[in-house]
């Protein structure tokens, strides 16, 4: 049986496990709408495409949360979800790369963070 201070730190890395992919989840979404902006003010087709992989990444990693807190960090079922969602954002990030750099309009200053 574990004691007081193991399950605390079981606690703190589920957290730091689930904020990490609300936090995925929310920085492609904000990527996807600069992508989406420019492509509809005068940019590249690309740059749809680009919008389109970074909401599907975004999806990704929020099912990839909803999975670690339901089936725990260890489970099949995270595993195969957190993977998905790494793939949607390599997808993401070498899509945008194509796409070029935003002209037309702001874009995302948010940064993604670090793999935990």
């Amino acid at each position: 049986m574990k004691d007081f201070f193991e399950l605390r730190e079981s606690m703190v890395s589920i957290n730091e496990t689930v904020d990490y992919h609300k936090r995925m989840a929310t920085v492609h979404d904000d990527h996807g709408g600069a992508h989406e902006r420019e492509s509809t003010n005068g940019g590249s087709s690309d740059h749809d495409f680009a919008s389109d992989e970074h909401h599907q990444a975004a999806t990704k990693h929020r099912e990839a949360a909803d999975a670690h807190k339901k089936h725990g960090g260890d489970s099949k079922q995270y595993k195969s979800a957190a993977a998905a969602a790494h793939k949607a954002t390599s997808g993401a990030h070498e899509t945008a790369k194509d796409a070029g750099k935003i002209k037309n309009v702001q874009p995302s200053l948010m940064k993604f963070p670090k793999k935990p």
